[in-house]
């Protein structure tokens, strides 16, 4: 998933950089006339054609990615709802003497955290420090 969320970023930086280049290439050739002539009636089959392209691929580069990341956060989340599953039928097999130890130790450990977040800066929001202070 991580790999589709980075190229799609990637294209659609590309594509933003590309879309400067050629909004300043157009911008010469409107202050240019001879450029634009060169660009229109010179080589209209390469220069309409290229850019029609272009925005055709990176469109469909999008699409596509777009697409294939969807795909894969669906799938993470299928794959999170079947490890709750699991987790509880993990839970329900094992020993009730089991598992409420599991629960204090655990409980035990987060208070520990609790308090130390308590007495450290970190821990403690700008609110939290405002109702301390008051």
């Amino acid at each position: 998933m991580e790999s589709a969320v980075k190229w799609r970023y990637r294209v659609k930086f590309i594509e933003k950089v590309y879309f400067i280049a050629l909004l300043s290439i157009l911008f010469m050739a409107y202050r240019s006339p001879s450029m634009m002539a060169w660009l229109l009636y010179d080589q209209p089959h390469i220069s309409i054609s290229l850019l029609a392209l272009t925005v055709i691929g990176f469109s469909l580069a999008n699409y596509l990615l777009e697409k294939r990341t969807h795909k894969s956060e669906m799938q993470a989340k299928h794959l999170k709802e079947k490890l709750k599953d699991a987790k509880r039928l993990l839970i329900s097999q094992m020993d009730p003497t089991l598992v409420e130890a599991v629960k204090e130790i655990i409980k035990a450990d987060m208070q520990e955290e609790i308090e130390r977040m308590r007495d450290s800066d970190q821990g403690c929001s700008q609110k939290c420090r405002l109702s301390i202070e008051m």
